[in-house]
């Protein structure tokens, strides 16, 4: 049914008046907090890494516009890569506003375990 075209059509519309994004006071004052968490259980080794990013809107349009540029001034091989794979993990402490990239090898504070269905 989402393949005929009056119905693509209706769906695009319909998109085009709800795909606003934040006003731009908003974007200006926004903020995003990422943490991430990772173990491996055999050598019971934990890693946690926290950093803190302008508003998710803001660092997206940095992150597009800086990863094009490198990529056109040679810096990533060819092929698919995430970001970090093609320009270093580093890359995101390059954005403007982006910082505390905190990776702790023994976290004082234990986070709860998750389990996650494979």
């Amino acid at each position: 049914m989402l393949e005929t075209i009056p119905v693509r059509q209706g769906l695009k519309r319909i998109a085009g008046i709800v795909r606003e994004g934040p006003a731009s006071w908003s974007r200006k004052r926004g903020s995003a907090y990422v943490w991430g968490e990772a173990r491996a259980d055999a050598e019971d080794e934990r890693v946690v890494s926290r950093l803190q990013t302008p508003d998710p809107y803001v660092v997206t349009v940095d992150a597009a516009v800086a990863a094009t540029e490198r990529v056109l001034e040679g810096e990533a091989g060819d092929g698919f890569r995430t970001p970090a794979g093609a320009l270093g993990s580093g890359f995101v402490l390059d954005l403007e506003g982006v910082s505390g990239f905190f990776d702790e090898s023994r976290p004082d504070s234990e986070s709860p375990r998750v389990d996650v269905a494979s």
